[in-house]
């Protein structure tokens, strides 16, 4: 009869559902909801990593059985695996910009756009309007802020997001928001620009709309004056990035 180590089978168990996770990640593209796509690379690098490691830890499990007890350790790892699992189920929610509010100063956007080696591009297109996609959403906030006083007053604007309100703004006044993750989900945060809307009672939070209207300035913070609002389902994806 072949020998058989109890501690090595739990770690070659947790071994392959780490193993696991990290390729369901992956095929399911749901690292999105974890990380900036620049950092995958490292992710996949890891999955290959785990599947030797795994491997190897096969080969432990017909070892000599020591007297130890079952590791309480490995509860703690099935617990951490079971998390992350479900965590793959839910994204990051809107209602976070209640707890950490919300950037719309632009101190924000130009310290994360001195990080990147990309150049900023002139962001009015060939119809002479701004048009924001999840590309260049970052971009073409930062180049509002270094604008703020030039050209694009009076410039056709048209940005997708969803509703946020606090209570600084003015009663016909929201903010058509995104969250940005520079890294990771841990230091995502929510920023947009302000808009004007007389009907903006009837406007749920974390709603998602398309705004087209005319960029103004409001005591020295860009604002959009709000021609039209169209309903949008949320996108699969919710965040945005600095550095695409």
């Amino acid at each position: 009869m072949k020998r058989f180590n109890i501690n090595e089978l739990f770690k070659f168990i947790i071994m392959v559902g780490f193993t696991f996770y990290f390729y369901y990640l992956v095929l399911a593209d749901k690292l999105n909801l974890f990380i900036n796509p620049k950092m995958v690379k490292y992710i996949i690098f890891a999955s290959i990593f785990f599947t030797i490691l795994t491997v190897y830890q096969f080969t432990k499990v017909f070892t000599i059985k020591t007297k130890k007890s079952v590791n309480i350790s490995y509860i703690l790892m099935f617990l951490t695996l079971l998390i992350g699992f479900y965590a793959t189920q839910t994204s990051l929610n809107p209602n976070v910009a209640n707890k950490k509010g919300i950037s719309n100063n632009f101190s924000v956007i130009n310290s994360n756009i001195n990080k990147s080696n990309t150049t900023v591009k002139p962001i009015v297109e060939s119809s002479n309007s701004i048009i924001f996609t999840d590309e260049n959403y970052f971009k073409n906030l930062y180049d509002i802020g270094e604008d703020l006083y030039k050209k694009y007053k009076g410039t056709k604007i048209v940005i997708d997001g969803f509703i946020y309100k606090e209570d600084t703004l003015e009663k016909d006044e929201f903010i058509i928001a995104r969250l940005m993750m520079a890294c990771c989900a841990a230091d995502s945060q929510v920023i947009g620009l302000v808009c004007k809307y007389p009907d903006t009672l009837n406007l749920k939070q974390n709603t998602w709309f398309k705004v087209e209207g005319i960029l103004d300035f409001k005591n020295n913070v860009p604002i959009i004056l709000v021609n039209k609002l169209t309903s949008i389902p949320k996108p699969k994806n919710l965040y945005v990035y600095p550095f695409n």
